[in-house]
């Protein structure tokens, strides 16, 4: 019964949580009802049809979450940045009155090269927006940016509408910079780590998360930004 699905089961990995669950049952190594045989198949496939989708070609896109909460990640096949790693939520336009109750944002920022393989954990169905025209802009949301159109290059001093907890002080946004020749740089913004400066230069991806989603009370994850204030 598995074999038709062999293509998905190989590019997403056998020891993949839902996959492993997945092909237990189909097999008879999990004893499990009708039903769940049939949300089995139904998960499969889908990833199968996400996999094999003409319409998605690379480019850059906000992914929107339109049912379920959890992680989305991906392969990268040609480098292994920017890494993606995110928590999406169909909930993330809704406030959570800072309970963390929602977790993550509904709309993410995605730059997607050919032979990338997405992985979605506990979220059954999103939406691909292609972004054709860019909007420059000092406050980005969860994502991948290109300096030059989404935000001008230029030096930065971080701040944020996200109000932190300093009992949870390594919790907070954390920002990622490629540059042109391919080197990373990794920077922290949290309640410990409050006094942060980056320079950016046109040609970099911004890679931006936000680990204490869902936690400010009047703001819902999709509203929640990082803000780049310019350094004279």
């Amino acid at each position: 019964m598995i074999e038709q699905y062999q293509d998905v089961i190989n590019d997403f990995w056998i020891d993949e949580p839902t996959i492993k669950y997945a092909v237990g049952v189909l097999t008879g190594h999990i004893i499990a009802g009708e039903k769940i045989k049939l949300a089995c198949e139904r998960h499969l496939s889908d990833l199968q049809r996400i996999k094999s989708d003409p319409e998605l070609k690379p480019g850059i896109y906000d992914l929107q979450v339109t049912g379920g909460s959890g992680n989305i990640g991906a392969d990268r096949d040609q480098t292994s940045a920017p890494f993606i790693n995110y928590l999406g939520d169909d909930k993330g336009n809704l406030n959570s009155q800072g309970t963390g109750d929602v977790h993550g944002p509904s709309k993410i920022r995605l730059i997607l090269f050919s032979g990338d393989v997405l992985k979605l954990d506990n979220i059954s169905k999103v939406k691909f927006i292609a972004i054709s025209k860019f909007q420059s802009s000092n406050e980005l949301g969860q994502g991948e940016y290109i300096v030059g159109l989404d935000i001008p290059a230029g030096t930065y001093k971080l701040s944020s509408n996200v109000k932190f907890n300093p009992e949870f002080d390594n919790l907070g946004w954390s920002i990622d910079i490629l540059d042109k020749n391919g080197d990373n740089k990794t920077q922290e913004y949290n309640s410990s780590n409050n006094d942060v400066v980056v320079k950016l230069n046109n040609g970099d991806v911004v890679s931006t998360s936000n680990m204490y989603s869902g936690e400010t009370a009047g703001i819902t994850p999709d509203q929640e930004k990082l803000i780049f204030n310019k350094v004279k």
